[in-house]
This record gives C-alpha cells, sequence and structure tokens, in this order.
C-alpha cells in the first residue's frame, strides 16, 4: 500500500486473502469442536441440543461459503470489505460460542445434580425403612438430607442465573467475555452447591452405618 506498485499491491492482496480465509477456517474449526462437545455432553435436552446443533451448522456454513468467496476478490478493498462482513457476523457468532459453552457446563451440573437426587430419593426410602423397624433414631440422618436437598436448590438457582445472564448477551455488547465469566463463576457456585450436597450424604452413609 506505502510502495503503491503492482507487486506490492499483488502481494497484499495474496497475504491478506490467506489471512481471511485462515480467520474463516479457525472460526469453522472452533465451531465444529463445539458441536463434537456438545454431542458428548450429557445432562442437556434434545431440543435444546438439536436447537445449537442447527445455529452451530449454520455459522460454520456461513463461514465457508465466506471463505470460498475470497478467492474472488480482485482488490485490497473488496478484501477490506469482506473482513469487516467477517467481523460483523462475529458478533452474533461471539454470542452463540458463549451460550454453547455456557449449556455445556450446565448440562454437567445438570448431570451430576441429578445423580445427587436420585441417591436422595434412595436414602429417604432407606432411612424410611429404618424408622419403621426402630433399629436406629433416624433423625440426624433426616436433617442431613434436608441439608443436601436445600442445596440442591441452591445449585439449580445459581444455574438459573447463569442462564439468565448468557440470554441477556447483545450483539453490542462490547466485552461480552465479561458477561460470561460471570455465568461462569455463577456456574461454578451451583457446582460447590452440588459438591457440599454430596458431603452431606456421605454423613447420612456415616450416621446410617454408626450404632446408636
Amino acid at each position: 500500500m506505502t510502495y503503491k506498485t503492482l507487486t506490492s499491491k499483488n502481494l497484499a492482496l495474496e497475504k491478506t486473502s490467506k489471512m481471511l480465509k485462515d480467520e474463516d477456517e479457525v472460526i469453522r474449526t472452533y465451531l465444529t469442536a463445539l458441536r463434537m462437545k456438545l454431542a458428548e455432553t450429557t445432562g442437556i435436552s434434545n431440543d435444546e441440543q438439536n436447537v445449537l446443533y442447527l445455529k452451530l451448522d449454520n455459522e460454520v456454513v456461513w463461514y465457508g461459503k465466506h471463505q470460498e468467496s475470497l478467492s474472488s476478490a480482485a482488490t485490497l478493498e473488496d478484501l477490506v470489505d469482506s473482513a469487516k462482513k467477517v467481523a460483523d457476523k462475529y458478533q452474533t457468532t461471539e454470542i452463540l460460542i458463549y451460550q454453547t459453552l455456557g449449556t455445556i457446563l450446565s448440562g454437567k451440573e445438570i448431570n451430576f445434580r441429578d445423580q445427587l437426587n436420585n441417591k436422595i430419593q434412595q436414602f429417604k426410602e432407606k432411612i424410611g425403612e429404618i424408622r419403621q423397624r426402630g433399629d436406629k433414631d433416624t433423625a440426624l440422618a433426616e436433617r442431613w438430607l434436608l441439608e443436601a436437598e436445600n442445596r440442591l436448590t441452591r445449585s439449580q438457582e445459581k444455574q438459573f442465573t447463569a442462564q439468565q445472564i448468557l440470554a441477556k448477551i447483545k450483539s453490542s455488547d462490547v466485552n461480552k467475555n465479561q458477561s460470561y465469566n460471570k455465568a461462569q463463576f455463577a456456574l461454578e457456585e451451583s457446582h460447590q452447591y452440588l459438591k457440599e450436597a454430596n458431603s452431606y450424604l456421605k454423613e447420612v452413609i456415616r450416621e446410617v452405618k454408626s450404632a446408636n
């Protein structure tokens, strides 16, 4: 651009085209990897998973077509315009990326919480049998179970908070990563509550096993 020679312009055109093609390829590859991660994550409903699959696939197609269109660019100005299109498009792509990441993290929490909830129901039945037989005082074990259930509720509330944060991200937001970080922190808090619930269930086991 500085020398304004045909050779320098052709070289700049070639280098810029390659850079933009590589940029498209990086985004396509990342979106594909994200889709694969989503597919192997349990705890996500089929409907939610399918909606995200469709959105991710559409994004991959868009960047693929844009990548192909770069070969027909005749001038640097054409490539600059093309780069602006990607920049504008990525504003919405970034939202999808963060929401998909949030869904993957939430799926793990849902799966863990379901496992704990199943254990709680099993323990309730077992403790009920012990209480009916009069084998031992079950009051303490029942309190531990109640504490575990409370932690599950708090975990679910934190997960809902994270989902709300992610749902409110806008393409005009300058620092979308800050919203994602807040959502991620809420999910970490959700996970901590689940760990506490699990520790309470261990106390239930110890209490049931111990003699009066």
